[in-house]
């Protein structure tokens, strides 16, 4: 047996000793030392395996593509692979999975700097975006490759954040191509879509369903947690969407174990939010004041939540026994400076003083009229709809019917 021989079958039998992605990794290995060391037919054996079986994944990684681009490069530039043929197919195949390879790379930049503007309010310029979306829009592109159908969709969305039934759809995609997906592209692609979520509820589209089930796969598959911590932010969305979903037992029982992997210093303000919002969502709005307790305040974020939800509180109270007039006058005026002056995207501050300025002005309304005709409330409703983004529309227009 020839020294190469032995070489092969070594490093052959060693593939089966570490996990999946080392062992693809040294086959990688084994098909380029036996492409440089004339082992032809071990060399295309070995080549072609290793491509077919990647290519057999639904959703592949990033690097598979390029991965596949350099076993078909090594295929067509092999000294003994025959060039003047008609039908060049390891040529076609490098070129086809090099584009892949580009593609769905340009799309995961593309998501993030997308996110960034979304969040962060600032701007790029995404060269050749426009071109790989026109690429990459091909419904038979998108059946054979669902990763690069779901970043596709999700630079669509971010530039429309009005298609309500695109976010439903891509949210489907997502949960029903979860379980191929990657750990990192699970997390990636759900956080991308919370993103996009909490910015379809400010124009207020009815998709919390489809959140709180975005957090529930999230739970389930175990990703939700990182290094055994959860963040403050995540748990109060979770909380807030059980709320509007009226999934009070969930809500509790999701409060209760995943309390324990918050941050300490979070711990007890955080909890204060959340049970104050259970207490509000079941109508008791003395505990739901009670529960929002001065550490609350302490904390920026928090503080426009808490600052929200006294606002919910005075202004329900007022309409219902008409009682702290004064007090809910003093707090939207003081909660709008606060939201001027307060560093956030233009959108978020546009929504927020939005819901501030109306929620006053039901307070005078109902102040200076003891009833609305139904003339005047349709007029009122079309000056609410004229208003969005803004946050808190439905429970807007719910307060004024008891006008």
């Amino acid at each position: 047996m020839s020294r190469q021989v032995e070489d092969f079958l070594v490093m052959k039998m060693a593939l089966g000793q570490d996990n999946a992605a080392d062992a693809q990794q040294r086959r990688e290995l084994l098909v380029k030392a036996l492409g440089r060391r004339n082992m032809n037919a071990h060399f295309k054996e070995e080549a072609t395996r290793l491509a077919e079986e990647i290519d057999s994944c639904p959703a592949k990684e990033v690097r598979d593509y390029r991965v596949l681009e350099e076993l078909y490069q090594q295929l067509y530039f092999h000294a003994d692979t025959a060039k003047f043929m008609a039908n060049a197919t390891a040529l076609d195949a490098a070129m086809l999975h090099l584009d892949l390879y580009y593609w769905q790379s340009k799309l995961r930049y593309a998501a993030e700097m997308k996110a960034r503007e979304l969040l962060m309010n600032v701007r790029y310029s995404i060269i050749s975006l426009d071109e790989v979306l026109e690429k990459t829009s091909s419904p038979a592109l998108h059946e054979d490759h669902p990763k690069i159908a779901m970043y596709h969709q999700l630079i669509k969305l971010y530039e429309n954040r009005t298609d309500e039934a695109g976010f439903r759809k891509l949210t489907d995609l997502f949960l029903n191509g979860f379980p191929g997906l990657s750990p990192t592209d699970q997390r990636w692609l759900l956080q991308h879509l919370i993103n996009l979520g909490a910015s379809f509820r400010r124009h207020n589209f009815p998709i919390q369903p489809e959140m709180l089930a975005l957090y529930k796969k999230a739970i389930e598959a175990d990703i939700l947690l990182v290094n055994q911590r959860m963040t403050d932010g995540a748990f109060t969305n979770i909380v807030l969407l059980a709320m509007s979903c009226r999934q009070y037992d969930w809500a509790h029982t999701f409060m209760r174990e995943f309390s324990p992997f918050l941050e300490e210093s979070m711990r007890l303000p955080v909890l204060a939010v959340a049970e104050s919002n259970l207490y509000y969502h079941q109508g008791k709005l003395e505990d739901a004041q009670n529960a929002l307790i001065p550490e609350v305040f302490t904390l920026p974020h928090y503080d426009i939540q808490a600052r929200s939800m006294l606002l919910k509180i005075a202004l329900d109270r007022f309409l219902a026994e008409g009682k702290d007039y004064d007090f809910l006058m003093a707090h939207t005026r003081a909660f709008e400076k606060y939201i001027k002056a307060k560093f956030m995207s233009a959108e978020k501050k546009t929504a927020m003083l939005h819901f501030i300025r109306f929620a006053r002005k039901l307070a005078k309304i109902k102040f200076t009229k003891v009833h609305l005709s139904q003339k005047k409330k349709r007029v009122l409703r079309q000056k609410l709809e004229s208003l969005r983004p803004i946050v808190l529309e439905n429970w807007l227009a719910d307060r004024m019917e008891l006008l």
